[in-house]
Formats: structure tokens, sequence, C-alpha cells
């Protein structure tokens, strides 16, 4: 009898310690060696460090499963459990999250922060957790989005004629009201089509300027434009978040505040160095005055606000701009 209660309770033990840990694939964009790819790294060290074996995240960048454009319907889906994906490219499912990236709407980008981390932000956030069925962890930062090129872009008639790649709709307008043509490509496709002469330029940031060596093929970098500065979401699927406990739940979180002190530091820090590691590469940064941002924006600024109120409705539109202003 003992025994056989002895081979009961081993096998028990046995049986719990052998259960599969939940896999939490985590699908990145960028270069392994970038700083959002590094914080994605680190949110899941946090994750497998913490949670007891419980869960086993498995971290992919550099477009390894998804792209910035199929990560939109990989996650709500749970083709992939957890992703690390452009705020710009959920637009096109979820207008008002167009906001994130109204070029030159946002003049100084720590009003910008203060806009994602309050009401506007968070609106926004509510809606498409709602509507796509996720859970937004953290708000992860790219840094600034300027502009590379193969001529200089200075003055608003520069702009003429020039074919850059732009992603998103407002940065679209921008130059099309400056009278460029936007092309539509992936950022990994960028070196080869500027190399080519299929596009002049890319709108991008002065990290993947170093990390995708575009300085290479363009030598002109322009700071000061207020495209934007790119916001990532780090999301999971709402089904694999409410499968989790309460203390699996902490975890994640945990290690998404981790993951956003690094990153914040680890953002600002990469457009500075980056920037000068451009002119090292022999790279010309030409850096707009406010009184150069002020004649761009008088020019494009007015179609880009029209097209959101069109695509949002007037009623959605007057209030994110309402808790704008409000946070300047």
């Amino acid at each position: 009898m003992l025994a056989i209660i002895s081979v009961f309770i081993f096998s028990g033990a046995f049986t719990s310690s052998c259960e599969e840990p939940i896999v939490l694939r985590i699908a990145g964009t960028l270069p392994a060696a970038h700083h959002l790819s590094l914080a994605g790294q680190l949110f899941t060290d946090e994750v497998n460090k913490n949670s007891n074996g419980e869960i086993k995240a498995e971290f992919y960048p550099a477009g390894q499963t998804f792209n910035d454009e199929t990560m939109v319907k990989a996650i709500p889906q749970g083709a992939t459990e957890m992703g690390i994906c452009q705020t710009a490219n959920w637009s096109g499912v979820l207008p008002a999250a167009e906001y994130f990236v109204l070029s030159t709407y946002f003049d100084n980008y720590d009003w910008f922060k203060r806009c994602c981390a309050g009401e506007p932000g968070q609106k926004i956030i509510s809606m498409l957790e709602e509507k796509f069925d996720v859970k937004v962890l953290a708000f992860l930062n790219y840094g600034i989005c300027e502009l590379v090129s193969t001529k200089p872009l200075v003055k608003p008639e520069d702009f003429k004629g020039a074919k850059l790649r732009m992603l998103g709709t407002s940065e679209g307008l921008f130059l099309q009201a400056l009278g460029g043509s936007p092309i539509s490509i992936s950022a990994a496709e960028m070196y080869e089509a500027i190399q080519k002469g299929t596009i002049e330029g890319a709108s991008t940031g002065p990290s993947s300027v170093i990390s995708r060596r575009l300085y290479e093929v363009a030598k002109y970098v322009t700071i000061g434009t207020q495209l934007k500065e790119t916001k990532y979401f780090l999301m999971i699927n709402g089904s694999v978040w409410r499968k989790l406990t309460d203390t699996q739940r902490k975890v994640l979180e945990d290690a998404a505040k981790v993951t956003y002190d690094f990153n914040a530091d680890a953002s600002a820090k990469a457009d500075d160095e980056s920037v000068v590691q451009c002119e090292e590469h022999g790279v010309n940064v030409i850096r707009w005055s406010p009184e150069e941002f002020k004649k761009v924006q008088e020019i494009t600024l007015p179609p880009i606000l029209d097209n959101f109120k069109k695509r949002v409705g007037k009623e959605l539109f007057d209030e994110l701009m309402k808790m704008s202003e409000a946070l300047r």
C-alpha cells in the first residue's frame, strides 16, 4: 500500500513538473542590433527569467516571421502570440491610429509623448484593443523619423518631383502637398531602391540610416521635419492574454515596464549617436530651423488634418484635438 501511495505521489509530482510551458512567440521587424530589437530581447529574457518556467518566450527579430504590414493580421488572428509593431500600420484598419503619425501636427516631441501617454493615446488604444481583441502592454519608441535623400531638402520647392519612400497616409500627404511623389516600399527594400534610383530618398530614422547602411547610397539627412516620432506597440493576442493567470500577466506587465524604461533611454541615445555617425560616414546633416519648419507646416498640415477628420469623423476628430491641445 505504501509503495502504491509513493508511486502515486511521485507520479503526480513528475506530471506537474513536466507540464509544457506556455510558448509566446514575439515577432519583431528591425535588425537584431537595433535598439528596438534589443528591447524585444530584453522583454523575452525578463519573461523567461521571472515566469518560473511556466512561460517560454521566443523573440524573432528582423522580420523572420512577420513584417509590420502582416503583423496587423497575425497578432489578432493568433498566428503569432505577440509582436512589436508600428502604430502607423494599424491606421489602415483603425483610422484613429493615424493620430500617432500626424506629420507636422506635433511641433515638439515632448508634447507628442504627453499625448501618447495621456487621454488621446489611451482612447485610441482602448478602441484598438476592443475592435481587434489585443492587449497593448507598452508603447515603445523607435525614435525620430526624418528624411534621408540623395539630394538636399531644405526649402519646400526642393521636394517638387521628388520620389521618396513614405510610410502611412499622413506622410504621403505631406510629400504630395510639396509636389513630390510618395512611394510605398518596405524598410528592407530602401537600400536597393535608392541605389537603383527607384526612389531618391526615404522617411526613416537616423538609427536606420546606420543599421541599414543607407549612408552608402544617400548622402543627405534632414533633421527637424517633425514627420513623426515613430511609436511601436508591444502587444499580445487577447485570447492568449485572457488564458494567462494573474501571476503570469504580472510577469509580462513587469517585463514590459523594464523594457519601456530601457527603450526610452536607448532610443534617445540612438538618435543622438546616429546623427553623429551619419556625419562620420560623410553624410551631410541638414537641420531645419523653426522658421523653415513653419514654412513647410503651413503647406502640409491642412491637407493632413482634413484627411484625418474625414477618416475618423468630426466628433472624434474634435475630441482628440481638444484633448491634445489641453496637453500642450
